[in-house]
Formats: structure tokens, sequence, C-alpha cells
């Protein structure tokens, strides 16, 4: 097993930081984007070419694709994955200017810094490192993915290529501490259809913003105590939120319509069917008992997968001697957030969430991650990359 000797150059590393962070790369399907992936795609597939890897432009949709690199090892038979996302989230009342780096006290400032620009460039930094080492044992890939921060099909549309490894790093902001668990989560909406009438006749109407009202009051009577019962060692209760209301044109008609989006997290081992049963079940209830109610749930705009990992498997253990190594100890958590890394792990590859900043810091007015932080998890990467 080889062992990092090469020390973390800290000004390269700043420098490689600083330029992933003056480049927008806002997710197109949000406010502001201008070129979304694209820019950033280059200049990372531009940096891995330079350390003389195979690089491939895997386009997911039009003008967005996904940049996969390879740094070939001495066993072709071994291969590891790490992985971070290439798009941002809008930067839209920000406190400081998103695409002009700043360095203060330690932290580099600006949007991305946390989320995910740090971990790629601990990544691309500590690729170089090996690199210079000699080579790792297994090939080491790195893919750059495209729309983690909306609807995660860069990471689908690389894993519908059939890809394979014995392991997976997932770089997200987790303060350099290994996640191994993390909750899922199902999207979807809720219709109520009612009559509409003028507001001097309510009685001539149905008012489906009442009727929706009424639905979200048994939700909390009714449902949302048995997802408190459901929990998790780590991640504690399941949980649910009715996050977006929309109904009514004008405060003068009785509303003929209501939309509510909810948003229920799952627990490993939970898939969405089964989270969805229990609301309509309720809805089938509430018709029999209102034969006005008009009510009809929409397919899921959104399903995501919870990641549970066990602590033996190998890319786990590598993980953990590697930060502890470098940072003394390390610590493995769950988080009630989600990640490429559920995805990956449900193609069967074993997979930890690891990488710097907090996740406190990521989508924030000021966002900023610690130097330090990027500099360690530059050589916790490095030491991962040459003990698999």
């Amino acid at each position: 097993m080889k062992r990092s000797n090469t020390k973390v150059d800290r000004q390269n590393l700043t420098r490689l930081l600083s330029d992933l962070v003056a480049i927008e790369s806002i997710n197109p399907n949000m406010k502001g984007a201008r070129n979304g992936e694209a820019a950033i795609g280059d200049y990372i597939g531009n940096y891995l070419r330079r350390l003389g890897m195979e690089v491939e432009k895997d386009e997911v949709l039009p003008g967005r694709a996904n940049i996969l690199g390879r740094l070939a090892g001495s066993d072709p038979c071994r291969r590891l994955l790490f992985e971070s996302h290439l798009d941002t989230m809008p930067v839209e009342g920000m406190e400081i200017d998103p695409f002009q780096p700043r360095i203060e006290q330690g932290r580099l400032y600006g949007r991305g810094a946390c989320d995910d620009k740090a971990s790629i460039a601990a990544m691309l930094q500590a690729l170089a490192m090996v690199k210079e080492e000699g080579g790792p044992r297994a090939d080491i890939y790195f893919l750059g993915s495209v729309d983690e921060e909306y609807q995660f099909q860069g990471i689908r549309h690389f894993l519908k290529r059939g890809f394979w490894a014995q392991g997976a790093v997932v770089g997200e902001p987790t303060d350099l501490d290994l996640v191994v668990a993390h909750k899922g989560m199902v999207r979807w909406r809720m219709v109520v259809t009612g009559k509409a009438a003028h507001s001097s006749q309510p009685e001539e109407g149905i008012n489906a913003i009442v009727k929706m009202a009424g639905i979200i009051q048994r939700i909390e009577e009714e449902i949302q105590p048995s997802l408190h019962r459901l929990r998790h060692p780590r991640l504690g209760p399941a949980t649910l939120s009715v996050g977006k209301i929309e109904g009514g044109i004008q405060v003068n008609i009785v509303p003929d319509r209501c939309v509510i989006e909810l948003d229920r997290r799952l627990l490993p081992g939970e898939d969405a069917g089964s989270a969805l049963a229990p609301f309509q079940e309720l809805l089938d209830r509430m018709k029999r008992e209102d034969p006005q109610l008009q009510v009809s749930m929409e397919e899921p705009f959104l399903v995501d997968y919870p990641l549970e990992t066990a602590e033996e498997e190998e890319v786990v253990v590598a993980a953990k001697d590697a930060v502890a190594a470098v940072r003394g100890k390390a610590r493995v958590k769950a988080v009630p957030y989600g990640t490429d890394g559920s995805k990956i792990a449900r193609a069967g590859i074993p997979t930890v969430v690891l990488g710097p900043g907090s996740i406190a810091q990521a989508h924030t007015a000021t966002e900023f991650v610690e130097i330090q932080q990027v500099v360690e998890a530059a050589a916790i990467y490095a030491r991962i990359m040459l003990a698999f």
C-alpha cells in the first residue's frame, strides 16, 4: 500500500479553487444562469489533459456535459471513482461578489466555494499529487457531473453506461467527516379541483383552498405522528414538509384550484411507493367522507434514494485511515440531505461522502470555505487514491 509523501501546495490549490469559483456555473434551470456547466467543464477537462489523463466529454443535456477523466493505475481490475458536481445555486441575494473570489482570515469566499468547488479543487490537486508519486494501483476516475442541484440528471446519465468500480468518494461539504448514510426524498403535488363562483355568493362555489386546508390538517393529524415513530439509528425520524401552496386567481373569486407540493424524506430501506401509499389512502377516505372533494396525487416530480454504506466496506476503511492520518481522528456520521452518492451506491458501488466545507455555508449569501480544510482534503484524497 502506497502512502502519499507529497506535500499539498497550498498556493497552487488556492489559485485553482479561485479559478473555479470565478467561473459562473449556475444550474441552467435556475435564475441568473448564463453558461451552465459548460465553461467549468472545459476548464476541468483541460486541467486533466495537462496531467496526461484520458478525458471524455459526455453530453447529458443540450450544451451540458459530464467530464470524465481516468488516471491509469497498475492494476486494471481495480477502479475507484471520485465524483463532484459542477453546478451551483443562483446568486440572487448574495452579500458578496459571487464570482470574484476573496480571501479573508483563511477563508475563500464566492458562490460554489463550499458547494462544490472546494471538493473539485481538492480532487484535482490530489490527482496531480498521485501522478507525481508515480501513479496509483487502481484506475482512478474523476467525474464532474451536471445537474446535481436540480434533478441529478448528470449522475443518472453516467450510471446508465454500466460503469463499475470497487468504491466511490463523493465530494460534498461534510467538514471532512465521513458520511455513510443520508436520507432520500420523494417530491410530488396534490391538486384539489373546486368550483369557481363570485365571492359575494361563496355558497355557489366549492372553495379549493378550503378543501386543501382540510387535507393538510388531516395529514398533520394522521400521517405526521406515524413518521415520528419511523426512525433510523443514525438519521432519526422520517420527515414531511408541505413546502409550497398555490391557489386562486383573485380575491373576489372563489378559487376552483389549489395545488400543494410535498417533500417526504426517506430513510434507508424505504422507497417512494411505500412512502406515498398512506397519502393516497387518506385522500381516498376523505373523498368517501366528502362527495364534493375532488383531489388527485400527481406522479412524483423527483425521487432520490437514501444512502447507507457499511463501515466495513473497503472504500470507507481507506477513507477513515486517510482522514485519521491527516487530521488525527476520523468521525463517521449520517446527514439529512441528499447527494449524488445514493445513486452511485444503488448501482452497486460502495460509496462514502467526504469533502471540505460546512453544509451550513452551502447556498448562503456569504458562502465560503476554510482554505485549510481544502488543503487537508487534497491530502486525504491523495492518500485514498494511493491506498486503494
